[in-house]
């Protein structure tokens, strides 16, 4: 996208050009094919509008039987390969007026959402059809969106980032409101120090009132290599602020756009091609394909995740293989089969034998490579006529169903991604297969599902919904403990989380790192990447859990080499730490067999250590003990564990154990706030009797328990022990309202 601030002034110019001159009604003679007739032409009732102000069009001697009008970029050639038009409408009669307004029901844009710019509106009538199918021009006029009045911007903008992984744009942002309240919404946009990104919708966001408004990204969602800002700018209908508030993005949190991905590929669906060359879907296909060889040259794979024609006819395949044949510099096409294959009335078998004479596969279902990389595609083995519920949905066989389960098996055994691509999605995954949206899926739903869901490295691909990119849930996130799955919207048609049809063309953009995948939405229609459907699937997490589980379970059978164990051990616990606490759960008693494998360590090395707080020694537990760890004594209990912080009887002596475990030694401790003196061998002092230590008198009670705060009698005479333990001695105390006399030997004398 260019700079928005600079495309608003020039827009704001061009209204105020417009408004001095006097409005002039363009007309334009049409290109005819018959130099004879009477050339056709249209008028607009004002060559410059304000953003979503009404357009009236005027037009005459418009001939044939089949009229309609569009609107185009003004740059832009109606009949080249991959030009679509903004909105369209069919007109009646060879004259007459008509709004824009009346276009609502067949257009990709509306009247009141035209984007500000130049355009130009285009005549065209069925005789004006030349012999490739394509339609030629019959008259033509230019006008203007310009932005009216602009609202105000935010004020600020502020962008927590939650995430630790780079390129992740998790956390929430704050837009403090416009000092105007007449905001409709904000638009987030990625960009830059000189501005937002060229080429990238959007990410829109409903604005609260008053005080601010609150935006949390979608989970995994990507920001786009060398980020350097956030910008939000404020919207009123079709208008926009002409500046914006913007926040620095930290540059750790980004990629510099320097490592390369050693695969690409494109992910599209729902082509539903005609017979007839200038049907829009096939218009939409011819477009997403130059789009393919203009950003990514370097490919090495399209993926079409079926409904590749409309009903599986031969004429409809024949023009299928002319639009890709008429596209130079593509990659290899992989082809799934959808519903829409077997829509003819010649029966399931022959219609198979359509697909796979158009693809030359031997199976509906199969497997390929593309840098080391197993793509894995599934394809339904009946279309269930005479079940209307299953008259859309995908049919597994046994045989299909086992055949997935061991292909996934060997492809991930080899630490490559694996990619799966199904025209019907999974229920619950992805749009249009959420509770309530009604498309139908995969019939043999939970056996499919509980096969996937052992595969995490697994991801998925499905079309059939047509849903749009910006939709609820385009990415379903498997975060490494099950498969993760993508909805590829629809290179023909789409459809809205309000249950409309669209207009559109989309599909996905694949990079593998190593580390990573990387998804990213691209509107074929309008060459815009769509920022809200942008994900990374955390790819080295997924590994990390993988080889996590393998590593316990060699673990578990008791590696019997020292050296092979101890580095079993490490590397484990280091991958164990880098997965999320759903991943952890996933590795069952990971405490107990390392602790196992840390135990057979010790035996080799003839130490003692500790593991949960117990104490071993090899194998061994060592119970109800005296142990030396690191040149500190310490003794266990029954079940292994150190005694902390308790005063105990061992082998006939009392001891008092600190809060580390340590045997006291010549010291006055407090355990349980109870005082006790213990001598330089360990042994707790007791028995009723007088002691001095560290040159001060105390008394000592049969359980070794130091007197405090209280009188005590030994032997028929009265001691006096203060809060500290310490006896009153040779000095006159009031105690209570009473003073008493204390002679040398801290006994009370009167």
């Amino acid at each position: 996208m260019k700079n928005v601030i600079y495309e608003q002034i020039k827009a704001s110019m061009h209204k105020v050009l417009s408004l001095m001159l006097v409005v002039v009604l363009c007309i334009t003679t049409a290109r005819v094919a018959d130099a004879a007739t009477v050339s056709a032409n249209v008028t607009m009732d004002k060559s410059s509008y304000v953003a979503g102000e009404e357009h009236v069009i005027s037009y005459d001697h418009l001939s044939g039987s089949a009229r309609w009008w569009a609107v185009y970029k003004r740059t832009d050639i109606p009949g080249i390969a991959g030009v679509t038009s903004k909105m369209w409408a069919y007109m009646n009669g060879e004259n007459g007026t008509i709004r824009f307004s009346d276009a609502d029901s067949s257009s990709e844009c509306t009247w009141s959402n035209l984007p500000i710019g130049e355009y130009k509106l285009c005549l065209f009538g069925d005789e004006s059809k030349n012999n490739n199918g394509e339609y030629t021009v019959k008259a033509e006029c230019y006008f203007t969106i310009v932005a009216g009045n602009a609202p105000a911007a935010p004020l600020s903008v502020t962008y927590e980032r939650s995430s630790v992984r780079k390129g992740v744009a998790d956390g929430k942002v704050t837009i403090t409101n416009a000092e105007s309240n007449d905001i409709d919404t904000y638009a987030l946009y990625w960009g830059n120090n000189e501005g937002p990104f060229e080429g990238y919708d959007p990410i829109l966001v409903s604005a609260n009132k008053t005080g601010t408004t609150e935006y949390e990204f979608l989970a995994n969602m990507a920001i786009p290599d060398n980020t350097t800002k956030l910008y939000a700018f404020s919207k009123k209908g079709n208008a926009v602020s002409l500046t914006g508030a913007s926040v620095a993005v930290d540059k750790n949190a980004v990629y510099n756009g320097s490592e390369k991905p050693y695969l690409k590929f494109t992910v599209m669906s729902d082509l539903h091609v005609q017979a007839d060359p200038g049907f829009l879907h096939n218009v939409h296909l011819k477009k997403a394909l130059n789009d393919i060889v203009t950003n990514a040259p370097d490919s090495d794979a399209i993926v079409c995740v079926g409904d590749i024609t409309d009903f599986g006819q031969s004429e409809q395949y024949a023009q299928l293989k002319s639009i890709f044949k008429s596209v130079k510099g593509l990659p290899e096409v992989v082809f799934t089969a959808g519903n829409h294959e077997f829509r003819d009335d010649t029966g399931y078998d022959a219609q198979v034998k359509r697909f796979l004479d158009f693809t030359g596969y031997d199976n509906i279902y199969y497997s390929t490579e593309f840098a080391g990389c197993t793509f894995v595609v599934c394809g339904t083995e009946t279309t269930q006529k005479g079940e209307e519920k299953w008259n859309h949905s995908c049919h597994f066989s046994e045989e299909q169903i086992a055949w997935l389960d061991k292909t996934l098996e060997e492809a991930c055994a080899k630490d490559k991604p694996v990619f799966l691509f199904n025209h019907q999605p999974l229920y619950d995954t992805t749009s249009g297969s959420l509770e309530g949206q009604n498309w139908d899926g995969i019939r043999e739903n939970d056996e499919v599902r509980a096969i996937l869901d052992k595969y995490p490295t697994v991801t998925m691909f499905t079309g059939h919904t047509h849903w749009e990119l910006e939709a609820i849930r385009q990415f379903f996130n498997g975060n490494g403990v099950s498969f993760s799955a993508f909805n590829d919207g629809s290179v023909g048609y789409l459809w809205t989380d309000e249950d409309k049809h669209k207009e559109g063309s989309t599909g996905l953009y694949v990079e593998v790192y190593g580390d990573r995948i990387l998804v990213k939405g691209r509107n074929f229609d309008d060459g815009h990447w769509v920022t809200k459907a942008q994900f990374i699937v955390d790819y080295d997490k997924v590994l990390n859990l993988k080889k996590t589980k393998e590593n316990v379970a060699a673990l578990k059978s008791k590696n019997d080499s020292k050296t092979v164990a101890k580095a079993l051990v490490a590397e484990t616990e280091k991958l164990y730490a880098s997965l999320t606490k759903e991943q952890k759960k996933l590795v069952v008693d990971y405490d107990k067999i390392t602790a196992a494998a840390k135990a057979l360590i010790g035996t080799y090395d003839k130490t003692i250590r500790v593991s949960n707080g117990a104490v071993y020694l090899g194998d061994t537990l060592l119970k109800n003990q005296k142990v030396t760890i690191g040149g500190k004594v310490y003794i266990t209990d029954a079940a292994g564990k150190i005694i902390k912080n308790k005063v105990i009887t061992f082998n006939k002596t009392l001891m008092a154990l600190d809060k580390n475990g340590q045997i006291v030694k010549n010291k006055l401790v407090t355990i349980n706030k109870k005082k006790y003196i213990c001598d330089k061998a360990g042994k707790v002092l007791k028995g009723n009797k007088l002691v001095k230590f560290a040159k001060k008198n105390y008394i000592v009670d049969k359980n070794g328990v130091v007197a405090q705060g209280k009188w005590m009698k030994l032997k028929g005479k009265k001691y006096y022990a203060e809060k500290t333990g310490v006896l009153v001695c040779n000095k006159t105390k009031k105690i209570g309202k009473k003073k008493y006399t204390f002679n040398k030997k801290c006994v009370c004398v009167k």
